[in-house]
């Protein structure tokens, strides 16, 4: 596999919305080639010949029936905060 190069690891910045001091640029080149390694070696793996697993047991899971839900005004009665017929929650990341 070829080197990641730092023009490289800024464009990849840019698109992801990522800002890396210079000094930090050729750790993350050197992180990218990990995952990049860790990729090709997922790529190498026989995947046809392996056994498949249900996560569910669909005959187990109760049968789907439409019955009445919370009204609007109970469903928001214990809210501390509602605006315009909604939960209103605190900002939680920052704006720039």
């Amino acid at each position: 596999m070829e080197k990641i190069t730092l023009e490289e690891v800024k464009r990849l910045a840019t698109l992801s919305a990522l800002e890396f001091e210079s000094s930090e640029l050729e750790s993350f080149a050197t992180e990218f080639e990990s995952i990049l390694e860790m990729v090709d070696e997922i790529k190498s793996c026989d995947v046809d010949s392996k056994q498949t697993y249900k996560t569910h047991k669909f005959e187990e899971l109760r049968e789907d029936i439409p019955q009445e839900s919370f009204s609007q005004e109970k469903a928001l009665q214990n809210s501390p905060k509602t605006r315009k017929g909604a939960f209103a929650v605190s900002q939680m990341l920052e704006e720039d």
